[in-house]
């Protein structure tokens, strides 16, 4: 006869402390001390890609760096393109694809935070929305036919960047 008693059971694993709300106006921590809760903007650190840079050839190290110290949009477009053309030379080394996306999403982070797309939405402002240089990928594949074979090798590096920070979308 199986005995099925409540008692029975093991009681080591049940936390018998109540359940206690903090105060939503103030905390006060180990030290007595009260603590205020209020927002501090988060300060951008510069991003650091020196042991990434390390991985890449030469030649796309010098555009990455190049890049990264672009002092507006058009000098990053600009380098940005001469990425995306050294990617799509027939000698470029596919393994290089996936250093190469750590760079860019590093590079790129504060792309992939708040909204893409303008509030008040006219030709001026989606185009200003679209003309960073991450975006210079998706330019370069519009403009392509699918049986070239600069194509893949870029649906490739847009695959690795979504492994890596997936707000891409693709």
């Amino acid at each position: 006869e199986m005995d099925n008693h409540m008692s029975d059971r093991d009681d080591s694993c049940y936390d018998h402390a109540e359940a206690a709300f903090s105060d939503d106006e103030e905390d006060v921590n180990s030290k007595g001390k009260k603590r205020e809760f209020r927002f501090h903007p988060i300060k951008e650190s510069v991003v650091d890609i020196t042991p990434f840079l390390e991985q890449l050839d030469e030649s796309l190290k010098d555009k990455i760096l190049l890049l990264q110290k672009g002092s507006d949009t058009e000098a990053q477009c600009e380098a940005m393109q001469e990425i995306v053309d050294q990617v799509l030379e027939e000698d470029f080394d596919q393994e290089q694809l996936s250093v190469l996306a750590s760079c860019l999403q590093e590079l790129f982070k504060a792309h992939f935070r708040g909204e893409v797309l303008p509030e008040e939405i006219t030709e001026e402002s989606l185009e200003e929305s679209v003309g960073k240089p991450l975006y210079l990928i998706f330019r370069n594949l519009c403009q392509m036919q699918e049986d070239n074979s600069g194509f893949s090798v870029l649906l490739d590096l847009l695959s690795e960047l979504y492994q890596k920070q997936p707000k891409i979308g693709y």
